[in-house]
């Protein structure tokens, strides 16, 4: 059950990153980039549960850890590299439902 799991994300993995980058590109300011009222704000109406402001922020220094080490310069604002690592890591987004990725029928 998890290799079909694995295969349907590899699947599904370039159509979240899609989604990733034009939820970004819909919220970055003119520069390309997203500050921390942004990143809350998205925070606030992607998850399903009730985040405090020190873990949103958390997740927001750490998507600038992760906007520094690849561009190697420093930053107080998130690329979209970042934003996608973190989104995906802390599951700001997740895979539809499993019973939705998978046709049961052929599973046998």
């Amino acid at each position: 059950m998890m290799d079909v799991w694995d295969e349907q994300e590899k699947v599904q993995a370039p159509r979240v990153d899609e989604h990733l980058r034009k939820t970004f590109e819909s919220i970055a300011d003119t520069s390309g980039r997203m500050g921390f009222t942004d990143f809350e704000r998205f925070c606030m109406s992607a998850s399903n549960q009730r985040l405090d402001e020190d873990h949103i922020l958390d997740m927001f220094d750490d998507a600038i850890r992760e906007t520094e080490e690849a561009s190697g310069e420093e930053t107080d604002t998130i690329s979209p590299e970042g934003f996608s690592r973190i989104a995906r890591s802390h599951n700001l987004i997740s895979f539809k439902n499993f019973s939705r990725l998978v046709d049961p029928v052929a599973l046998g």
